[in-house]
């Protein structure tokens, strides 16, 4: 299987990419920096070219550590990469997708304030408490990932 992963030259990518590469795929790196040709993200152009004769997308990319980041420019890279890539697989035909994200979403990692979580270790069932857009990404792109994964269009039904 060709698979396309975004984020390739990052920590989570980078592994990613090479436990695919020891299972026997053929993997397709897409990031802004490292080995691989750098592909802009938000550029729907690129992403589709790179997209090319891929089966699969995982899609890593995404700012790690938004502490000294403007929470726009937070919010603006790493949905709209997820939704570019989304978009353009979707595009290309490409029906499996895998999104990857970290618990940040959860609230506690960025958040303004002191905050605690209900139980440990915290799984997708734990609320996310924080009203900081560094930690709005999440759900963002998996409400995105559901539209896409449950629509016979990427766009319908997705508000």
């Amino acid at each position: 299987m060709r698979v396309w992963v975004s984020g390739s030259a990052g920590r989570l990518g980078s592994e990613v990419c090479r436990q695919l590469l020891a299972a026997g795929h053929e993997v397709v790196g897409a990031d802004v920096r490292g080995e691989a040709p750098a592909v802009d993200l938000l550029d729907p152009a690129a992403v589709a070219a790179s997209l090319a004769g891929c089966d699969a997308v995982v899609h890593c990319a995404g700012i790690p550590t938004p502490e000294d980041m403007d929470p726009t420019d937070l919010v603006r890279t790493n949905v709209l990469t997820t939704f570019t890539a989304l978009e353009q697989a979707w595009t290309a035909g490409i029906r499996t997708a895998v999104l990857a994200s970290s618990g940040a979403i959860h609230g506690t990692a960025f958040s303004p304030e002191p905050l605690t979580q209900p139980y440990v270790p915290v799984d997708e069932d734990s609320p996310r408490r924080s009203s900081s857009p560094r930690t709005r990404r999440g759900s963002g792109g998996r409400s995105r990932s559901s539209c896409a994964s449950t629509s016979r269009t990427p766009r319908s039904g997705c508000r």
